[in-house]
């Protein structure tokens, strides 16, 4: 657990908290970020506990834990005194409780806590797909926390963050190779596709596919992660072989089926 990383709130700097590799707050950090009377944010939390889920949208830690890094002006005061557990938010929880701050505040805390404080990271910098895929994966946890309006909105701003840009085609990226960012969604993804198959050897991970195959279950990962995708298995195919300066290889052709041709592409490790 660590507390040290100062960010920027509506022109406050204040200490971010991880815990669990996830930026978390307390509940007086709420009160104190939208300027609400102390244990407005802890109502909240004690009102809708039964619909929050615990080490996903908050944390009970141990006051040995969160006694290590919090200053005492930080504490959040709770029953059983100063050597009692705390309660910290992660960005799903906080947005669960958010939604019944309506003021013009809130609406421009939640904003800069969404793209500001929760983004940040004090671990070790990710390589930029790995930064991508988790602030989409998180943008996908958002949208069933908060109003279609407030999803659009940080929607907008994520991905403009990330590199996308809007034009009259849709939203494409500036940076980063499309069909490698997908390629690493599909690994990510629990889904299975028919004749796209996994496997691991010495070298790395494995995909024996079809393209037809292949192709499909991109665009599906696309829909999911709201990405603008126009392949046809042809172009696919054109672009597969053409990957370099990557950490995927295209290995070609493999083997035959009585009905399609198997392809193969490996993550090196």
């Amino acid at each position: 657990m660590q507390a040290n990383n100062l960010v920027k709130i509506n022109g406050n700097a204040i200490e971010q908290i991880v815990y669990k590799s996830k930026p978390v707050i307390t509940l007086r950090m709420m009160d104190e970020l939208h300027k609400r009377p102390l244990d407005t944010a802890r109502k909240a939390f004690n009102r809708h506990k039964d619909h929050l889920i615990e080490n996903e949208d908050f944390f009970n830690v141990p006051y040995e834990q969160w006694s290590n890094f919090l200053t005492v002006q930080n504490m959040d005061g709770q029953k059983g005194g100063r050597k009692s557990s705390m309660t910290f938010l992660s960005q799903t929880g906080y947005l669960l409780l958010v939604k019944s701050f309506t003021d013009a505040l809130a609406w421009k805390i939640q904003r800069e806590l969404v793209n500001v404080y929760f983004q940040t990271r004090q671990a070790t910098p990710q390589n930029p797909i790995d930064e991508k895929l988790d602030r989409l994966e998180k943008l996908k946890k958002i949208k069933s926390a908060v109003s279609k309006q407030e999803y659009e909105s940080i929607k907008a701003d994520v991905l403009k963050n990330l590199g996308y840009r809007e034009h009259k085609q849709g939203l494409n990226k500036k940076r980063i190779n499309p069909i490698i960012e997908l390629l690493e969604l599909l690994v990510q993804s629990d889904q299975t596709f028919d004749d796209v198959n996994f496997d691991t050897n010495n070298k790395g991970l494995v995909v024996n596919y079809t393209t037809v195959s292949l192709n499909m279950a991109l665009k599906k990962i696309s829909d999911d992660n709201q990405l603008i995708y126009t392949y046809n298995s042809q172009i696919l195919h054109s672009r597969l072989k053409a990957l370099k300066n990557s950490q995927w290889v295209y290995a070609g052709y493999v083997n035959r089926s009585s009905k399609h041709r198997f392809f193969q592409l490996i993550r090196l490790h």
